[in-house]
């Protein structure tokens, strides 16, 4: 029988503390925004990176993974906004 603590307990409240601490944009859900509505989120994730990366170096943050779905956030946003533009 497994402990509380194995990985495969600790992987699940983390994704739980994940699911709960910050908002994944879908894919879907950027579609439906405007170039413009697209250029303005890519801006406000952008900054609230910079934020992110700053408190982190300060002191770090209770979950280091926001950064990482930050950028992953920003990724999707430019990549709906190049397609947008070869098409």
């Amino acid at each position: 029988m497994r402990g509380e603590y194995d990985w495969i307990g600790l992987s699940r409240v983390l994704y739980d503390s994940l699911k709960t601490n910050y908002y994944r944009m879908k894919i879907r859900e950027i579609r439906e925004l405007s170039n413009q509505e697209i250029l303005e989120r890519l801006d406000a994730e952008r900054e609230h990176l910079v934020r992110l990366k700053l408190n982190h170096a300060i002191s770090p943050l209770d979950n280091p993974l926001q950064i990482k779905e930050v950028r992953r956030t920003i990724a999707r946003l430019a990549t709906e906004l190049h397609q947008r533009e070869n098409n």
